[in-house]
């Protein structure tokens, strides 16, 4: 990452009016660094494999659970509140 290379010393201006000093860009490396673990093109191709999976897995789920319900002979109870 270019802001975490130790070389390109930038100075950057005050984050407020008063009392701020300036800082250099390469402080926020490791906040750069956390925020690329969960900012990146994987998490696309994440988020849609979670999806599908999840939808999948529901399918499966009320499958096994009609499945069990006849071998249990249940099918004609209903579920109190």
């Amino acid at each position: 990452m270019e802001i975490c290379d130790s070389r390109r010393n930038i100075t950057m201006c005050p984050l407020c009016d008063r009392v701020c000093s300036y800082w250099t860009l390469n402080s926020a490396c490791g906040t750069a660094r956390a925020s690329h673990l969960f900012d990146n093109p994987a998490t696309v191709f994440f988020s849609i494999f979670m999806a599908l999976w999840a939808a999948f897995f529901m399918e499966h789920w009320k499958r096994r659970q009609m499945r069990l319900n006849y071998e249990w002979d249940l099918t004609g109870f209903e579920e109190e509140e």
